[in-house]
């Protein structure tokens, strides 16, 4: 139906009675076209024995048999397709094209109404309307209401910098400075894209800035866990040396345990030798001394037998291994003590956070001011 589209008006599509689109449209005697609806309310009404087309003012009886023209009904459904389609989202429509919504051409501050093509005839061709102010088109219908006057809001007061509806503007705005919306719309615009350029560059440092942060994150886990391993590292292989030492040492203390026992007990060996020398030599001595035989004592006393005794008795000399042994194990007992003294007193934590904070702690601050939005870094 695309040829009837370009050759068929909305106006001819309309009912001589409602003047809106035909709704199962008939063609009635005279030829123009009327709903089946408003033809029935006709019939409907008691006395009525003749209808008056309203365009020609042709009558005819409501009783004439009528019929649904269907080429007419899908010239009017595509009608409505074609014209719905020429409306896009946002668009202003004529506040009077009820059926079928048609793009408003003007809209009128006193009438707070949008009008077409058609419905605009009046203002232009009535001299009751000439002095209303014609603009383009403003969607009355979507814009808020004055909460005292329940009125469209059509004007915008510099003075106060506020919107208010003609009432307004006649009672308390009469001596400020107030334009319509349309041209304060604009300015407002203009501002608004001044601070959507500056809010676009806000972005845009607040991100760098956001990089910043992600760059440092980064930068923080990955030292972190280096300076993680690291520790680990030096601390296990600083265990590992203790551990040693420990055991060399202990073996050490074992070596010399050892070569002290052996030598004591090489002294006792020799003692207990020399013990049972002086024995031997007293039992004899106390037999020659029982012996009645004058001449065997005397032999006793020139063979010299008793070479192991001694009249005011002998020292014997022994090592001092016990002081020598002492001694070291001293020594390497304070040795230890103080290594591990110094060692305990360097890996204590407080120690290490306090050295920690000598060297400096970088603390970050941040500026995120318009004019300068830089993360500066500073260290003690």
């Amino acid at each position: 139906m695309a040829t009837s589209e370009a050759v068929v008006s909305g106006e001819s599509l309309n009912c001589v009675k409602c003047l809106k689109l035909c709704k199962n449209l008939v063609l009635i005697p005279c030829g123009h076209s009327c709903c089946m609806g408003c033809i029935k309310k006709c019939e409907d009404q008691q006395g009525c024995f003749s209808y008056n087309c309203s365009q020609c003012r042709q009558s005819f009886s409501p009783k004439t048999p009528l019929s649904e023209n269907t080429i007419l009904c899908e010239v009017v459904k595509d009608f409505k397709t074609h014209a719905s389609s020429l409306v896009s989202a946002g668009d202003v429509t004529c506040d009077f094209c009820t059926d079928c919504k048609v793009n408003a051409v003007k809209s009128c501050q006193q009438c707070t109404a949008s009008f077409c093509e058609r419905h605009l005839a009046p203002h232009q061709e009535n001299a009751a309307f000439g002095d209303h102010r014609l603009t383009d088109p403003v969607d009355y219908m979507n814009r808020k209401e004055c909460t005292t006057h329940k009125e469209p809001l059509v004007f915008f007061c510099k003075t106060h910098n506020m919107c208010g509806c003609r009432t307004c503007g006649i009672m308390d705005h009469g001596a400020h400075e107030a334009v319509p919306v349309e041209e304060v719309i604009p300015e407002i615009k203009n501002e608004f894209l001044a601070k959507e350029s500056a809010s676009e560059k806000q972005i845009e440092v607040t991100e760098a800035q956001i990089g910043n942060c992600q760059q440092n994150v980064e930068f923080i886990i990955s030292s972190s866990q280096r300076v993680k391993a690291s520790i680990a590292s030096k601390l296990t292989d600083l265990i590992k040396t203790i551990e040693n030492t420990r055991t060399e040492l202990i073996e050490l203390v074992e070596i010399q345990e050892k070569e002290a026992l052996e030598q004591e007990n090489s002294i006792e060996k020799q003692l207990r030798e020399k013990c049972t020398e002086v024995k031997n030599d007293q039992l004899q001595l106390q037999t020659s001394l029982n012996s009645s035989d004058t001449s065997e004592l005397l032999q006793v006393k020139l063979k010299n037998e008793f070479k192991t005794l001694k009249v005011q008795g002998r020292e014997i000399d022994l090592p001092n291994s016990t002081f020598a042994l002492f001694v070291k194990l001293a020594a390497a007992e304070n040795v230890v003590t103080k290594l591990s003294n110094h060692i305990e007193g360097k890996l204590k934590l407080s120690v290490i956070k306090k050295r920690i904070q000598e060297q400096g702690v970088v603390k970050p601050t941040f500026n995120f001011s318009s004019s300068s939005s830089t993360a500066t870094n500073t260290g003690g």
